[in-house]
């Protein structure tokens, strides 16, 4: 578990060298995993449940294009997404071979057009009595269940592979009970299931218990973790988020209680991803300031180089999308990484202006 400090603190700190203090619950950051350098580039997905999809289409594009990452972060479907490219990427280690990270987008993006083709194949849907009859009762589990969603993860992400990978892995969680955000790391033997429990939609899902704690959702405190890519050391920093900058104008009846409940989740959900965003390139144009008058730019600089969204809000829920609805999400992720301009062999798009020093 890390707490949260302010970017500003981070990136002017003396060594530059993050610190994350675990808490009882959560693994201690794994042995395995080398120590922050120069030049290392992170990938941070954010939460967006169904609309993994669009975000698996922009990693294709990116991956494509020659990215290579040092450092992946996730929260919830970012989570899935991340360790899923971190399996595949160990499983090329494990044999002896380079990975090649178009490939292994392409893997992901087969993944998602094969394997989630329907509500069918992440949820159980549950009637309103047995809801009705759970909430009387004090047994309140969600209104869906995830045994399906359990049994794809545990088939397609595999610790052993995920260990193997070059790639220091992060993915966020939320500790119900204290209220914390937590980063879980690979020293963890339940680290598929806080892959899980990054997943696990407030209220929708059920709660994930690892050890004696209860787990939910990491996008409640954190949609799109580009501060802990920044604390592990992350220079250049490639975020793929699902939402769309402003919310359009959606259809849905008020009075389902679902439908209104979803509604509410995506205007936070967006509200705090952009805010977070725009704090970010703000607070990096500030620092640039002070480190010119200081001429320190020789000192570690970190660059939020690339925020890759769709360019209007995905209208696709979780309880009625359809195989067709994939693949036009995952086409649109592919058009929204290449709307983005290419420098250097991926995709770049330089905020405020700032470019890297010559």
């Amino acid at each position: 578990m890390t707490s949260r400090r302010s970017f500003m603190g981070s990136l002017l700190s003396a060594a530059f060298v993050p610190s994350i203090s675990p808490e009882s619950t959560m693994p201690n950051p794994s042995s395995r995993e080398a120590k922050p350098t120069s030049n290392k580039r992170a990938l941070v997905l954010s939460g967006g449940g169904i609309k993994g999809a669009f975000q698996a289409g922009a990693i294709a594009e990116v991956l494509s294009r020659g990215f290579q990452p040092d450092i992946l972060v996730g929260t919830s479907i970012g989570a899935l997404n991340a360790a899923f490219l971190a399996d595949r990427a160990g499983r090329n280690q494990l044999a002896n071979q380079a990975v090649d990270w178009g490939k292994v987008g392409e893997s992901l993006e087969a993944f998602w057009r094969t394997r989630i083709t329907g509500p069918d194949c992440i949820i159980d849907k549950k009637g309103i009595g047995r809801i009705g009859r759970d909430v009387l009762l004090k047994q309140f589990s969600g209104f869906v269940g995830i045994e399906p969603a359990k049994r794809i993860v545990r088939e397609e992400i595999k610790l052993d592979n995920v260990r193997a990978a070059r790639l220091t892995l992060r993915v966020t969680t939320v500790n119900v009970v204290s209220g914390a955000l937590a980063l879980a790391d690979l020293s963890s033997a339940a680290f598929v299931d806080y892959i899980l429990a990054s997943s696990a939609e407030p209220m929708v899902m059920p709660l994930i218990k690892i050890g004696d704690a209860l787990y939910a959702d990491g996008g409640i405190r954190e949609v799109a973790p580009v501060q802990a890519a920044i604390d592990l050391g992350a220079d250049e920093i490639t975020c793929i988020v699902c939402q769309a900058k402003q919310l359009g104008a959606k259809n849905f009846n008020p009075r389902n209680f679902f439908q209104l409940a979803r509604r509410f989740m995506d205007i936070i959900t967006n509200e705090i991803v952009t805010n977070d965003i725009d704090r970010l390139k703000k607070e990096s144009a500030l620092r640039e300031e002070v480190l010119s008058a200081k001429n320190q730019l020789a000192q570690r600089t970190v660059r939020l180089q690339t925020v890759i969204r769709p360019s209007a809000e995905i209208d696709v829920d979780m309880e009625s999308f359809t195989s067709e609805d994939i693949k036009q999400m995952i086409s649109t992720g592919h058009d929204a990484a290449r709307a983005v301009d290419v420098s250097g062999g991926y995709a770049y798009g330089w905020l405020n202006g700032l470019k890297p020093s010559e």
